[in-house]
C-alpha cells in the first residue's frame, strides 16, 4: 500500500496527521497532534486577526527572483499574520518576478528564508535600493525554512516566528521619505 498526500493549506496537515494515525493504529496520538496544531494556528489568526495589514515581498529565491502565490502554503502564513502577499494573484504555484516589479509594488516588509542566522541571506541587492520602503525601514526578514516551508505540524513554529517578525513591522517607527 502507498499512502499519497499532497497539502495546499494548513486544514490539510491536520487531516493528513489523523490520515496517518489511523494506518499506523495510533489514532488517538495523531488526533492530539493535530488538535494541539489546528489550536496553534487558531490562537495565532486570532491574535493577528486585527492587525495593520501589511504588503509583503516572500522572497524564495534571488536569481532568478522566485516568490510564491496565493495557492502557496507560504501565503497562507503570512495572511494569518495579517499580511498580504504582492504577487498572490499570479497564476504560476512559484512565480518568477522582476526588481522593478518589486520596486514598483514597494513592499513593507521583504521575507526571506535562510537556515544559516550567521550565513548570507541574499537580501544584499534589496538593501541598497534606499528608495524601497523595506530597505529603508530595515524590513528585510529572514525566516527558518525548516519551519516554514515544509507542509508539515512544524509550519505553526514558522507562522509563529514569521507572525512576530512582522509585528516588529508595524511597531517600528517609520522614516520620512
Amino acid at each position: 500500500p502507498v499512502f499519497a498526500s499532497e497539502i495546499h493549506r494548513m486544514a490539510d496537515i491536520e487531516t493528513t496527521l489523523q490520515r496517518l494515525g489511523t494506518l499506523a493504529g495510533t489514532r488517538d496520538a495523531a488526533d492530539a497532534h493535530a488538535r494541539i496544531f489546528v489550536g496553534e494556528i487558531a490562537q495565532l489568526r486570532v491574535r493577528y486577526a486585527q492587525r495593520t495589514p501589511l504588503k509583503v515581498f516572500y522572497q524564495i529565491w534571488h536569481r532568478p527572483l522566485l516568490t510564491v502565490n496565493g495557492r502557496h502554503l507560504i501565503s497562507e502564513a503570512l495572511a494569518i499574520c495579517g499580511a498580504r502577499n504582492l504577487f498572490g494573484e499570479l497564476p504560476l504555484l512559484t512565480p518568477t518576478v522582476s526588481e522593478e516589479a518589486v520596486l514598483q509594488a514597494d513592499p513593507d516588509a521583504i521575507v526571506t528564508a535562510s537556515v544559516d542566522p550567521i550565513g548570507p541571506d541574499n537580501l544584499d541587492g534589496w538593501r541598497r535600493l534606499r528608495g524601497l520602503r523595506a530597505a529603508r525601514e530595515g524590513h528585510l526578514i529572514v525566516v527558518n525554512p525548516d519551519t516554514l516551508h515544509r507542509p508539515s505540524p512544524r509550519i505553526a513554529e514558522g507562522t509563529r516566528e514569521l507572525c512576530a517578525k512582522l509585528e516588529h513591522v508595524r511597531v517600528a517607527p517609520r522614516s520620512r521619505r
